[in-house]
Parts: structure tokens; sequence; C-alpha cells
């Protein structure tokens, strides 16, 4: 993809279900952004990649996934303005609804 076409914040979302946020500015390569995603997910935390005038569409992409499927996958939601949620192979699925309705912007 390149540079992001517009501002995306990154939710990191522990165990107890508390985000912590990056926010990573338009213009920014999305590699940085994909490695600190990688670097979430090996600690058995999970993310919700939002871009700025997102959509209210999620998409979701669980482990094992390459890199490259990762950033591609990203990449096209980023354009589309769509939220993706990427969670780690081991997960408490019922965490999740709660967490991404508390998250700012739109909902289904």
């Amino acid at each position: 993809m390149g540079q992001l076409p517009v501002e995306v914040t990154v939710h990191r979302v522990f165990e107890d279900g508390v985000a912590e946020d990056l926010v990573c500015p338009k213009g920014l390569e999305l590699a940085p952004a994909i490695a600190f995603v990688e670097k979430v997910l090996a600690k058995g935390h999970w993310v919700v990649i939002v871009p700025d005038g997102d959509s209210g569409l999620t998409s979701e992409v669980s482990l094992p996934i390459s890199s490259d499927l990762l950033s591609e996958i990203v990449g096209k939601a980023i354009k589309a303005r769509s939220r993706v949620l990427v969670l780690p192979e081991a997960i408490d699925r019922s965490v999740i609804a709660p967490v991404l309705q508390d998250l700012p912007g739109k909902h289904l």
C-alpha cells in the first residue's frame, strides 16, 4: 500500500478489554503500523484498526497469517474505510463485541 491515505488509529486491546491507542497520521508508511500489530499479536493481545471516516464495516483476520497478506488486507480495508479486527490464535471471543461497541466511530 505504501503511504496511508487517511489517519488510522490502531486500538490495542488487552485481556481485560482495556484499549490503548496508536495514531498513525495520513502519509505515514503502512509497514511500521503492521510491525506494531504483529508485535501486539505475538503478546496474545488483539487490535482493531480504524481509518478516519470509517464506514462502520469490520473485516476480521486471525492468526496465523503472513505479513504480506496482512498488509494487503489492511491496506485494502483502509482504502475502503473499513475497520479491521486482527485476532491472535487463542482469544476469548466474548470480550470482542463489548470492546467494539465502546470504540469511537460508527457501529452497525
